[in-house]
């Protein structure tokens, strides 16, 4: 053993102690937007995950801080980093600057001139992390690691940038590796964000612990008196419970070392330090004189190199899969499944942080499932012969026997399941339910060339023909085959759909995402027992109007067409229209006919509008709408322009209010000609719910009076003033929603760029649950689709957490059977 540490101490020496003598010199902060500032820059693949990995002390020389990187020194600084590179280079890109680091003989000092010498080198971690965040994050999930002084860095990062309520930073922070340093309980009482880690999976937290023998009281890291939050990285607990040394991976001792697996065990102390079981001080001596003998600091990650290595990708798994199970790996076929179960409370894991996706399935676990998805109900009569008073699944399995979801005296709780039981159990579960089960009466599985073998047909009858249980590719039900855990998974959502057949919902497909993520969010938001339950009051929801809920491309908006017959068709105005208005109606003309777009014409169509109908009242105006309204719609036959409403966005309108939510349109559009197109529709909003773009509106006899110093009088009417107020776009319709609602929205409904403001208002720091919905008109066959503009939507939904709705996949109509679409869609424009 001593030879063994003898050759790790070799390596830890040069990169550690062995140090040039320099002249003392200060210099300013370094400048980070030079290459030469960065020890790592960008190194390695980009995975949607960067690593900000701060270095730990290398200068034994230097008074306080390094004041003088010189290239010898920033070797010292790649050197160290190259050890530690091995734990995070598969997580994606790796950051880690140089900084005028706090010298080996800082920590010698007096506490004030330590902390002068720690707010030195911090300066420079944070200036580079700002960088780093203005320049290079983009987004991107972020590991912050260190280890010993760089850990130190991390947690001050996390101090300064991490706090606050509405803090996007957290929201994309895998974890903190903060090895080699402690977190204390005072400093996660003034900084919550500091969050120390549970298990082997939670995100968002703080992997710490520093190794000693046991026999030490007072350590730099944990001094006396004082205990730190640790996890023990063997078994990833937070108690005292030991780990055998089984449990250890692979030490590595030396950049590039192969694994020593099952070198040392360990366990949690009294002072939360981790004490390392299996190896001596004599074998591993502290070195660093600021260390006493029995520590083991500058081993702290290389005793549990392949440990943390495998620790980091379970951790980014989980961030991205949303899941606390390391074998549910991202994108895999049953992913979506195991979340829905999950959330739904319907599975949980195997333990250790596992799902067991190919572990078969038992009837224990699936009549748990079905038991907890009936609300646990109580029992009555008596148990299966074969289940222990005990057992972990003795109150499911006393439903499940009452209710004859299972049959017979025998339980086996123990057996694996087929796709024939399995099929079993849940048409039996669903006639307890009192669910309608006559759907599969009629379905043909005698179509599947093993229909024979099924022992039930009536419960193979309805999974089939309830979608439950599909076949395969082949024609076979494979009702003799073993299920697993995955397999239950996807069962258990398509067995939870049938169940619930979206009535409110009906003209959406039942493969439509987004309407399951809106269920399941309503169904959460609406409970009173959830976390996540909103009261009434502050169930808001926002709606955008053009390609939202009602047709934008006949072939342009209606208030773009409206404009147009005013001015160049109407037979009483368009001799008396003005030549901006003119001009302006052409370019909507050319822009009908060719898709040339044209800078401002947002505003000058808003100055349009008011100018063009300025004198009309307020009726009149409507009136006018009204009669537009009548006309054909271009490109579509059995529909008028007002009938142009998206009849399956018409029901989650419908399905919100039934659910206590308030539905405030918020459009782009004038408001007065929304109000107008949704005046005697299929909407049913009042007029003080919907928010758009505004003129004046001022009184008949004011004339040109102020309104400060006109009072309405008997017989005025409202008309409109002629002057453009506002266009209710992009950060315009946060504030409207602001000054108009007065609160913030919890869902938002919207389908262009134009919308994203509103989307990003609703989503970031929300005191509740909240979702944004963004269209994606990628239906080419029934209405004027545009693929590539739909990909670039579907692009920007993925980049910020947004749920994408596809008019062509999502819904089974769009503006009812009796319409056709007849124009030719420009698919790939």
């Amino acid at each position: 053993m001593k030879k063994t540490w003898k050759n790790a101490l070799t390596i830890l020496l040069a990169v550690i102690l062995v140090l040039p003598t320099w002249a003392f010199a200060a210099n300013d902060a370094l400048d980070y937007n030079d290459a030469e500032s960065w020890a790592y820059f960008a190194l390695g693949e980009d995975t949607g995950v960067d690593v900000f990995l701060v270095c730990p002390t290398v200068d034994t020389k230097s008074e306080t801080n390094s004041f003088d990187l010189n290239e010898k020194l920033k070797a010292k600084f790649v050197n160290a980093l190259d050890m530690e590179k091995g734990i995070y280079e598969d997580a994606g890109r790796l950051y880690s600057p140089y900084y005028r680091q706090m010298s080996m003989n800082a920590y010698t000092l007096s506490e004030a001139e330590r902390a002068q010498a720690k707010e030195v080198a911090y300066a420079d971690v944070s200036a580079a992390f700002r960088h780093y965040l203005d320049h290079e994050n983009g987004g991107r999930a972020l590991i912050l690691a260190g280890f010993s002084q760089g850990s130190d860095m991390c947690l001050e990062l996390m101090k300064e940038y991490y706090g606050g309520e509405a803090n996007a930073l957290r929201e994309k922070l895998v974890a903190v590796y903060a090895i080699g340093w402690s977190v204390m309980e005072d400093m996660v009482a003034a900084y919550p964000q500091i969050v120390p880690a549970q298990g082997e999976t939670d995100v968002g937290t703080v992997i710490s612990f520093d190794c000693e023998d046991g026999t030490l009281s007072d350590t730099l890291v944990i001094p006396a008196g004082t205990k730190a939050l640790s996890i023990n990285p063997l078994n990833w607990k937070t108690d005292g419970t030991p780990a055998d040394k089984s449990l250890n991976s692979g030490a590595v001792l030396s950049t590039g070392a192969e694994p020593v697996p099952a070198l040392c065990g360990g366990y949690l102390g009294t002072r939360g330090e981790l004490v390392v079981t299996d190896v001596t001080p004599a074998d591993y001596p502290a070195v660093i004189d600021i260390f006493p003998d029995g520590s083991y600091h500058i081993y702290d990650y290389l005793f549990f190199f392949t440990n943390l290595k495998q620790n980091v990708a379970a951790r980014v798994n989980a961030w991205r899969t949303e899941l606390p199970f390391k074998d549910v790996a991202d994108g895999s076929w049953y992913e979506d499944a195991v979340a829905f179960a999950y959330e739904k409370g319907l599975m949980a894991g195997t333990g250790g942080a596992l799902f067991s996706p190919d572990v078969t399935l038992t009837r224990a676990q699936l009549v748990t499932m079905l038991w907890r998805y009936a609300g646990e109900p109580e029992a009555d009569g008596v148990l299966p012969i074969d289940v222990p008073g005990g057992a972990w699944y003795a109150e499911a399995a006393h439903w499940a026997a009452s209710e004859i979801i299972v049959e017979g005296a025998r339980f086996g709780g123990d057996d694996g399941l087929t796709r024939d039981e399995t099929a079993a159990l849940l048409w039996r579960c669903a006639k307890s339910l009192g669910a309608d089960v006559s759907v599969g009466e009629d379905t043909n599985i005698l179509s599947y060339s093993d229909a024979f073998d099924v022992t039930e047909s009536a419960a193979m009858q309805w999974a089939v023909g309830a979608g439950v249980i599909e076949g395969t590719d082949t024609g076979l039900l494979l009702p003799k085959g073993q299920l697993t855990r995955a397999q239950a998974a996807v069962l258990l959502r398509r067995f939870y759909t049938a169940l619930h057949t979206r009535s409110e919902l009906s003209l959406w497909t039942e493969d439509a995402a987004a309407a399951d993520a809106l269920i399941a969010y309503i169904e959460a938001v609406t409970d009173e027992n959830s976390a996540d339950y909103i009261p009434v009051n502050d169930r808001i929801a926002v709606f955008d109007l053009d390609g939202t809920l009602f047709c934008e491309t006949d072939p342009n908006y209606f208030d773009y067409t409206l404009l147009k017959y005013r001015v160049l068709e109407d037979p009483d105005y368009k001799d008396k229209a003005s030549d901006f208005e003119r001009e302006v109606a052409l370019k909507i003309k050319e822009q009908n006919e060719t898709g040339k777009s044209f800078s401002g014409l947002e505003v000058d169509h808003g100055k349009a509008v008011a100018s063009a109908f300025a004198g009309m009242s307020v009726a009149e105006f409507n009136a006018y709408i009204q009669e537009f309204k009548k006309q054909p719609m271009p490109s579509y036959e059995g529909m008028l322009r007002g009938d142009g409403w998206y009849l399956p966005m018409l029901q989650v309108v419908r399905y919100l209010e039934a659910n206590d939510f308030t539905v405030y349109v918020v459009s782009g559009t004038d408001r007065l000609i929304v109000r107008g197109i949704a005046y005697d529709s299929p909407l049913g909003l009042p007029n003080r719910q919907i928010i758009g773009s505004d003129e004046t509106i001022v009184a008949s006899g004011q004339g040109g009076a102020d309104g400060l110093n006109y009072v309405f009088t008997e017989g005025d009417e409202l008309i409109l003033g002629g002057e453009f107020l506002i266009k209710n776009l992009k950060m315009n319709k946060v504030s409207v929603i602001m000054q108009e609602i007065g609160q913030q929205p919890v869902l938002s409904f919207g389908n262009s760029t134009g919308d994203s403001s509103m989307a990003e208002y609703v989503t970031s720091g929300n005191p509740y649950r909240s979702l944004a919905f963004m269209l994606c008109c990628d239906d080419t066959a029934r209405e004027n689709g545009n693929v590539s503009k739909a990909q670039k939507m579907y692009d920007l939904c993925a980049e910020f957490g947004w749920v994408p709705i596809s008019m062509k996949n999502d819904w089974t109509t769009i503006y009812g059977d009796g319409v056709t679409y007849t124009g030719t869609s420009d698919a790939a424009a």
